[in-house]
């Protein structure tokens, strides 16, 4: 399982500028944490769809041929996002 955490940060690198704009931006309008928590879904439900449903999908041939399935490649990928995202919430006092 840790082998393919790397190759997951490497899928997520591409994205993690854009969620830390994200989180930021979600800190600051001062959102309660369950509401961020359900624009972090749909971020990535609408980057599963592109990924499924356009011509993006071959890009996911190098992680298919590293054992690593498209739903566990996205699902690692949210849980690393929710992470980060708590953790921005944590930093600034925003949790509780």
């Amino acid at each position: 399982m840790v082998s393919k955490l790397k190759p997951v940060y490497y899928f997520y690198n591409k994205y993690l500028l854009s969620s830390l704009l994200l989180n930021f931006l979600l800190v600051s309008l001062q959102l309660p944490f369950s509401v961020s928590f359900s624009i972090k879904i749909l971020f990535f439900g609408l980057l599963l769809f592109v990924f499924l449903f356009t011509k993006q999908k071959s890009k996911l041939t190098f992680y298919h041929n590293l054992a690593i399935t498209t739903p566990t490649l996205f699902i690692l990928s949210f849980i690393m996002d929710v992470v980060i995202l708590f953790l921005t919430y944590l930093i600034t006092g925003n949790v509780f």
